[in-house]
């Protein structure tokens, strides 16, 4: 963490007593991101307008560019939960900002026909699933399988995840 501030890491604990300090105040700025912001406005302009399409790319893109933007993020969302940090709450809070809103996403599409009639709770989990893994795969584990481009989740990804949430009788 010293090195990419450009400071020695005993300049990083005059400030912080420990890791756990640290880490929080890492999680903590995270967690107020003003991207986050731009982000959900993207999703609620592309829900309210009615494209789907637009809405999985957008929840795809956003994903994957937060965990590329920051790789330390995924492992430090883990590690606060794993141990029952603190600052945990809050990133559940975060994340169920965003479950809430694919979950109204959801469930609007499915009074009007346009999503099938399952558990939006299911369908919520499946759509974040493709995006998750692949960053898990990729920034937490680094697996060693064959690369597969952001971009091909983001395009291949909409391609998979839509048809899936369609009602079968209505293939809009």
């Amino acid at each position: 963490t010293a090195k990419p501030a450009g400071v020695p890491e005993a300049v990083i604990f005059q400030h912080f007593p420990d890791k756990s300090a640290l880490y929080a105040a890492i999680l903590e700025q995270k967690a107020t991101d003003p991207a986050d912001e731009r982000w959900f406005a993207a999703l609620e302009a592309a829900s309210t307008a009615g494209d789907d399409a637009a809405t999985l790319r957008v929840l795809f893109t956003g994903i994957l560019q937060q965990h590329r933007d920051d790789p330390a993020h995924m492992r430090l969302m883990t590690y606060a939960s794993l141990e029952g940090h603190p600052i945990a709450p809050r990133l559940l809070a975060r994340g169920r900002r965003l479950y809430d809103f694919l979950e109204r996403w959801v469930t609007d599409r499915q009074r009007t026909g346009r999503f099938r009639a399952a558990s939006p709770a299911l369908l919520v989990r499946a759509t974040l699933a493709l995006p998750i893994y692949y960053v898990l795969q990729r920034q937490l584990f680094r697996t060693p399988w064959p690369t597969v481009e952001p971009q091909q989740v983001i395009d291949e990804g909409v391609d998979l995840a839509l048809p899936g949430l369609r009602s079968p009788s209505n293939g809009v």
